[in-house]
């Protein structure tokens, strides 16, 4: 079925019809979606909450692209629609991978084990007949593994090192700590890793210029194929909105096109 889908987020925070709103409508033009966002926008600002806030559009542009032709050429679409927005360009540079990506990637690979458990425990059913919460249940076990590992890393210290001052074994713990988690990072996998700096660079950007408006339209990327890839699928978009109060995602079918002959 041929159908554009809006998802929005915060939609507690929307306004009701009687608030007047002022500030600015960000669209976000990050891939070529036929116009749809910017539509979107135009027609929000018809409605008297929103007309009294100034549309911008922000391209995101690469290293490698033109920023002034780009500008140009938005700037001449924008005028040909007869559509009141000011054109911005912000260069989305693609630096090494931060440590920002790897630990929200591995954050989202926890969580995807914890809903897989979790699932796995209610498909049994011993755990819903007698009223206990597979989450509660995953907690509980997760501590009482955590609490053996504890208890028998601490007697092979006490044993290996008696004579040591609990100064020695914070440090030992913290550098234990590190070691694990440098482990489990260098076990991720590449492509989500990067797909995750993507989002995490592109959120920096929307905070920079948009924390304080009262709209942003993203294009909603494309969803999983599979059931499978629904929970990273989530976790992206939950980085890519993140500290941004209202924001409402747009995907077409691929075949809107906003002309510019009437």
């Amino acid at each position: 079925m041929d159908m554009c889908l809006l998802v929005a987020k915060g939609i507690i925070d929307f306004p009701s019809s009687v608030f007047r709103l002022n500030g600015f409508i960000d669209v976000y033009w990050i891939v070529q979606d036929g116009g749809l966002c910017l539509l979107m926008g135009y027609l929000l600002k018809q409605h008297k909450v929103w007309r009294g806030c100034k549309l911008r559009i922000i391209a995101i542009a690469q290293e490698n692209d033109n920023n002034l032709k780009m500008q140009s050429e938005l700037q001449q679409y924008v005028y040909q629609l007869r559509i009141d927005a000011k054109i911005l360009i912000v260069e989305l540079a693609d630096p090494e991978i931060s440590k920002n990506a790897f630990e929200r990637t591995l954050l989202m690979e926890e969580r995807t084990i914890v809903l897989k458990q979790m699932q796995e425990a209610k498909s049994g059913g011993s755990n819903a007949s007698r009223g206990i919460s597979p989450l509660v249940t995953a907690e509980q076990r997760e501590k009482s593994a955590k609490k053996s590992d504890d208890e028998k890393g601490d007697s092979k210290s006490h044993e290996e090192n008696g004579d040591k001052t609990p100064e020695d074994e914070s440090g030992a713990d913290d550098s234990k700590k590190e070691k694990t988690m440098k482990e489990k990072m260098r076990a991720l996998d590449r492509t989500k890793v990067h797909k995750m700096h993507t989002a995490v660079r592109l959120n920096e950007l929307i905070i920079e210029h948009s924390l304080n408006s009262q709209l942003v339209l993203l294009n909603l990327p494309k969803p999983p194929k599979t059931k499978e890839g629904l929970g990273d699928y989530i976790h992206y978009l939950e980085v890519l909105s993140d500290k941004i109060s209202r924001v409402i995602f747009v995907r077409g079918t691929g075949k809107e096109v906003i002309t510019t002959c009437s």
